[in-house]
Order: structure tokens, then C-alpha cells, then sequence
């Protein structure tokens, strides 16, 4: 297996993994929200987060596609995850 193929196989399953935790958060926040002011002011935050995570896990999944079957496209795509990851990455730490 090509270095590229496992790199954006491990990227995709955590990828999948994040998107699966922030939505049961928001899930749970929403659930607890009527009852904690604080929890409902943060949901609209959470949600752009849910976003991002969706299409960083849609653009992983397009690579990982790409590069199993060697499409020429998969260049681009790979380009445009690494952008969306590079982009999280820096909106994550300006944030805090």
C-alpha cells in the first residue's frame, strides 16, 4: 500500500471519529440546552465546527478514493483537504 493511501486512510478515520463526537455533543448540549443558558449560547459555535469536520471528512474521503484507485484528480484533492485541514488547523489555534 502507497504511503499516501495509509496517510489519508488514518486521516479519514479520525476524521470520522471527530465528526461522530461533535455532533453527539451537540446532540447532547441540545438536549441540555433549555436548562443551561451558557450550553445554548455556544450551539451556534458548535455547529460551524460540525461544518468544518463534515467537509474535511467528505474531502479525506475523496483522497482516500482517489489515491485507492489512482484517478487523475486525485491530486487536487488532496490539495484541497490538506487546505481545509491547514485552514481548521489555524482558525483552532487563533481561537483559543
Amino acid at each position: 500500500m502507497r504511503p499516501l493511501t495509509v496517510f489519508f486512510g488514518f486521516l479519514l478515520g479520525t476524521c470520522v471519529s471527530v465528526t461522530f463526537s461533535l455532533a453527539s455533543l451537540a446532540l447532547i448540549w441540545a438536549v441540555l440546552s433549555p436548562s443551561n443558558p451558557r450550553l445554548a449560547a455556544q450551539i451556534p459555535h458548535r455547529l460551524g465546527w460540525i461544518a468544518a469536520s463534515l467537509l474535511l471528512t467528505a474531502l479525506t474521503a475523496l483522497s482516500f478514493i482517489g489515491q485507492l484507485r489512482m484517478r487523475p484528480w486525485r491530486r487536487y484533492a488532496h490539495l484541497m483537504t490538506l487546505g481545509v485541514l491547514g485552514a481548521a488547523l489555524v482558525r483552532w489555534s487563533l481561537g483559543r
